[in-house]
């Protein structure tokens, strides 16, 4: 899709009404994505920002924040009714905002969303790259003051211990724990959001036409 087409594809306004449908859809899918791999498969990716990446592509920060709050509210209320959510993991929303902070700073102008294959694909690896780092620094703070309440299932605090155990400062073990999980975890995010949105941008063309 070229970039002319693309901001045509976009010039279909949707009604606020149709946001709040499309962006809470997308809360509640974060949340079934996340609980299914992270909390039930115990696989080590959180594959909760896929929806909120998708509403920031498709409309703005606003939309992608109520997106994220929506995933958390959702979280909380489940993880605490199964007896598994403690208050310290309220933190983590830090982490979370910092990261749609960084995207929406990245992706401020829609026009670097559209163009040839190879720079959509450079950007959205950069986007990654860029949002990992954020979010673990972010949440690798957060982890100094509450690494003794992980499992020792905890993939990222098995990782914080590792590079701690060759002699990194507490600090920046935290932070440098979280990059490589993160990393694999955004780069499949952002390239799912890109795809959905994709899809809905192309809707959305065949609408204006």
């Amino acid at each position: 899709m070229t970039v002319k087409s693309g901001e045509k594809a976009l010039m279909r306004k949707f009604t606020t009404a149709e946001k709040i449908i499309l962006c809470s859809i997308g809360g509640v899918l974060n949340f079934l994505i996340n609980f299914l791999f992270n909390f039930y498969l115990k696989i080590p990716l959180f594959l909760d920002t896929t929806f909120v990446i998708t509403a920031l592509f498709l409309f703005d920060f606003e939309w992608a924040i109520y997106t994220l709050s929506l995933f958390y509210a959702i979280s909380a209320i489940v993880f605490t009714l199964l007896n598994s959510y403690t208050s310290y993991e309220l933190f983590y929303a830090i982490g979370g905002f910092t990261f749609v902070a960084v995207y929406a700073f990245l992706f401020r102008k829609k026009t670097s969303l559209y163009g040839s294959t190879v720079s959509i694909f450079k950007t959205l690896l950069k986007a990654s790259l860029i949002g990992a780092v954020a979010v673990s620094i972010a949440g690798g703070i957060l982890n100094i003051l509450y690494i003794d309440k992980f499992s020792d299932n905890y993939v990222p605090r098995r990782l914080y211990f590792i590079f701690f155990s060759h002699h990194i400062n507490l600090p920046l073990s935290c932070i440098l724990g979280r990059i490589p999980i993160f990393f694999l975890d955004r780069t499949i995010t952002t390239f799912l959001a890109y795809a959905v949105f994709r899809l809905l941008t192309k809707s959305s063309e065949e609408k204006t036409k």
